[in-house]
């Protein structure tokens, strides 16, 4: 595991589901999407609560649950519930981000490149190097995600191992 994450544990106390949407539109055509995320409060061992937004809506626990929460920096990136045997790894959720703005950025400086270099007759070349440069990142950006999935998976299970397996309600483990 290459990176130590922080972790909070302790008894949830409240839980409020929130979705904020959002929407956009012009010439007829209208855009809305809905962004989850539950907001919750962590009663720690020593008393002190802690208040912990999680984004989307995978959310296995419920108030009174005893839960730890894997965070790298302020992110939440996993969790285990104690109190059901049920954990989640936040960025096996998600994948990994294809187009950023600085690519966006980068393609224009190759349209750029080619037409100076080239001309017109450089319209192929500029395809050669967008069809190239979206292999190397969209593969690059992949493995880096593959590999940040796997050391959460293997913090998860290190906390487990720790602690024990979690029991479900009958009490198995």
């Amino acid at each position: 595991m290459s990176k130590e994450f922080t972790t909070i544990s302790g008894e949830l106390v409240d839980v409020s589901h929130l979705a904020t949407v959002h929407g956009s539109g012009a010439d007829g055509y209208v855009d809305i999407w809905t962004e989850e995320r539950q907001k919750i409060w962590l009663r720690q061992a020593d008393n002190t609560e802690t208040q912990i937004t999680i984004p989307g809506h995978l959310f296995p626990a419920r108030t009174g649950h005893h839960v730890t929460v894997l965070l790298d920096e302020e992110e939440v990136i996993g969790l285990v519930n104690w109190t059901t045997g049920m954990r989640v790894n936040y960025l096996m959720a998600e994948r990994p981000g294809a187009f950023r703005p600085v690519d966006a950025a980068a393609i224009g400086l190759m349209l750029i490149a080619a037409a100076v270099q080239w001309g017109f007759g450089g319209l192929p070349m500029f395809i050669i190097l967008v069809l190239l440069y979206a292999t190397i990142v969209w593969s690059t950006r992949s493995r880096r995600h593959t590999r940040r999935v796997r050391d959460i998976e293997a913090r998860l299970e290190k906390l487990i191992e720790q602690r024990g397996r979690p029991t479900d309600a009958r009490g198995h483990r």
